[in-house]
């Protein structure tokens, strides 16, 4: 991350630390009580928050390895909200090394600021935790439900040339409602 370390961008760095701070215990005691977490929706919904205000922060501050991480974890966060999972014990693991990565990221900021490069080795350490979770994820929403998340079926060539030339024309006509006047007898 390299940002010009103005006393107003410092401030505002050490807002985000202390925010991201209390949203990682947040997502901790989620992850450390997880069996309970997912059985009630708030619970569950309260980590998937802590994620995204955490990837919005990152973001606003150009904290890309943060931003990417909290946001990869939303995403797992989502699939627990959608479908029901029967938590094991690597599943909370995969979890926690994930969220040691984040906080081990924040600690370098808060020290002595995050280089690209040390950004750029967490995030590649971290990428087969996140294959794994991913994977685990997958793993148990299809015993569960019998499918595996996030998989769609492709669509044959017939019906997939009937979708695409339904849809263009469709967008056709709502360009051409956009490009109207607007006034009484348009709308």
């Amino acid at each position: 991350m390299q940002i010009e370390q103005t006393e107003q961008t410092k401030k505002i760095i050490r807002y985000f630390i202390e925010e991201a701070k209390d949203h990682f215990n947040t997502i901790e005691h989620g992850i450390l009580n997880l069996p309970n977490t997912i059985a009630d929706q708030e619970l569950l919904s309260e980590l998937f928050r802590a994620a995204h205000s955490v990837k919005g922060g990152a973001a606003m501050l150009g904290i890309n390895s943060v931003r990417n991480i909290a946001h990869r974890l939303e995403d797992s966060f989502k699939i627990l909200r959608e479908t029901s999972i029967e938590v094991d014990n690597k599943l909370e693991s995969l979890f926690l090394s994930v969220l040691d990565t984040l906080q081990e990221l924040l600690e370098q900021l808060s020290n002595s600021g995050l280089t690209e490069k040390e950004e750029k080795t967490k995030l590649e350490k971290l990428e087969p935790v996140f294959q794994e979770l991913e994977e685990h994820l997958d793993d148990l929403a299809g015993e569960t439900k019998g499918i595996i998340v996030g998989k769609i079926p492709a669509l044959s060539g017939e019906k997939q040339s009937f979708f695409m030339a339904e849809v263009s024309e469709k967008m056709r006509e709502m360009l051409l409602l956009f490009k109207q006047n607007d006034d009484a007898s348009t709308r």
